[in-house]
C-alpha cells in the first residue's frame, strides 16, 4: 500500500489530522486471516470491541509503518502516550455498530447512562453563559477497552542501563530477568468529583 504523509502534529490543526490518519488505518488496514483471506483486520477487532467480545486493541506498529509510513511509527513510538489518546479519539470515531444484540447491560452500563443523563439534565438546566468543560464526561472514562501499542519486530532492545529520562513517555523494548515482582499500584487517568447534596459530577483529567 502506498504510504500516507504523516507530519508531526505541533498544534490542535495537526493533532485533527494525525486522528483522521489513523482512523482511515483503522478502516482501511488489510491482513491475511487464518484462511489467508485479506480481511479489514482492526476493523474486525472494534467489532468484537463492540460487542463485549474484546477488551484490547492492539495497535502494531509494523501495520502503521506499512500503512502510514516509517515517519508516523517513529512518531508514536517517540510519543507513545500522546499518540495512544489520538488513537483512543480514532476508534471512538470509527468504532462500529453492536451486532450482538444479547448483551445484557452490566453495572458499567447503568452506571454511565445515569452519568449521562445527569449531564444533559444539568446542561439543559444551565443558563450562565458556556457550559463548563470539566461537567462533560471525559472520553476515556466511557471506553470500554484500552489500547496497547506493539513495538516494531525489528526494534531493538534498550540496556536498561541505558534508560534515561529522555524515554519517558515513548515505548521501549528491553529485555531481562525479572527477579522480584510488587503489586501493582492503581493509576488514576480520570478524577471524579460528586457532590455530596446536589449529586452532580466533575471530571478531572490526570
Amino acid at each position: 500500500e502506498r504510504a500516507m504523509a504523516a507530519a508531526a502534529p505541533t498544534g490542535q490543526s495537526e493533532y485533527d489530522e494525525a486522528v483522521t490518519q489513523f482512523e482511515r488505518f483503522l478502516q482501511d488496514f488489510q491482513a491475511e486471516d487464518d484462511l489467508g483471506e485479506m480481511v479489514p483486520k482492526y476493523m474486525q477487532i472494534l467489532t468484537r470491541v463492540a460487542n463485549r467480545q474484546e477488551r484490547r486493541v492492539e495497535i502494531e506498529l509494523d501495520d502503521v509503518a506499512e500503512h502510514m509510513g516509517d515517519d508516523m511509527a517513529d512518531k508514536v513510538r517517540d510519543n507513545t502516550l500522546r499518540y495512544r489518546e489520538l488513537l483512543g479519539l480514532a476508534i471512538d470515531s470509527v468504532m462500529p455498530a453492536r451486532t450482538n444484540d444479547h448483551v445484557s447491560p452490566d453495572v458499567y452500563d447503568v452506571l454511565m447512562d445515569a452519568r449521562v443523563d445527569a449531564a444533559d439534565a444539568a446542561a439543559s438546566q444551565s443558563n450562565v453563559g458556556a457550559p463548563d468543560p470539566n461537567n462533560k464526561i471525559p472520553p476515556a472514562l466511557k471506553r470500554r477497552y484500552s489500547v496497547y501499542i506493539l513495538p516494531r519486530v525489528k526494534e531493538k532492545a534498550v540496556p536498561l542501563r541505558e534508560v534515561k529520562a529522555k524515554y519517558i513517555g515513548s515505548l521501549l523494548t528491553m529485555k531481562g530477568i525479572v527477579t522480584r515482582v510488587t503489586e501493582v499500584k492503581p493509576l488514576m487517568r480520570v478524577a471524579t468529583y460528586t457532590c455530596d447534596q446536589g449529586g452532580r459530577e466533575v471530571y478531572q483529567m490526570v
